[in-house]
């Protein structure tokens, strides 16, 4: 089984419906954005190349190329570039702590078998991107007839438009509010934490 939820998400699931269906045409581009605007002091673990295995590229972008994959098929090839802009040597209260030893912002560039493109993008260094905690995450797939996109902040509706026309939002169809078999109750609880049950 894989680890990586994202793909669990309703409008994920969606996306990839509508990619299999031939509604958004001849995929083209598909184009993810992980922003969080997390405090720049000691994040445990997740600092620590010995215990995480690198920084932000590990923890959160491969979650979008999992899924991007689970949507559009295998990756080709990919290149990429990581940074680290912040020591993260204070921990919360100010105090001198070890020093990070992973990225903080990656980038990544990929070519499907299909011949589509992608771009990821994510960092946790984005100021003004808190959005209650959750940040801002955006997955959108450019077809040749149209464009859909995915937000965790609304994982049961995505975005949608064809040619000519501004998107607006689309509910998720019913069947796609939660994976087949499972017990949850896709009215309860919070959307963008619950899809993962």
């Amino acid at each position: 089984m894989t680890a990586c939820t994202y793909r669990f998400t309703p409008a994920v699931r969606y996306l990839k419906h509508l990619v299999d269906s031939g509604e958004l045409g001849d995929v083209r581009i598909f184009r993810s954005q992980r922003f969080l605007d997390l405090p720049e002091s000691s994040n445990g673990w997740r600092q620590s190349k010995k215990l995480a295995g690198a920084g932000y590229i590990y923890d959160m972008t491969t979650h979008r190329l999992d899924f991007a994959q689970y949507i559009l098929g295998p990756l080709k090839e990919v290149t990429g570039d990581v940074a680290q802009f912040v020591p993260r040597d204070r921990d919360a209260a100010g105090s001198s702590c070890a020093p990070s030893d992973v990225d903080d912002y990656a980038a990544v560039l990929g070519r499907f078998e299909s011949g589509a493109k992608g771009v990821w993008e994510g960092t946790s260094l984005m100021k003004g991107y808190h959005y209650d905690g959750l940040g801002k995450e955006w997955a959108e797939v450019v077809g040749s007839k149209a464009t859909a996109v995915y937000q965790l902040s609304d994982p049961n509706s995505i975005l949608f438009g064809v040619a000519g026309e501004t998107m607006g939002p689309r509910p998720v169809p019913p069947e796609f509010l939660k994976w087949p078999g499972s017990p949850r109750d896709p009215t309860q609880g919070k959307p963008s934490a619950t899809f993962r049950l």
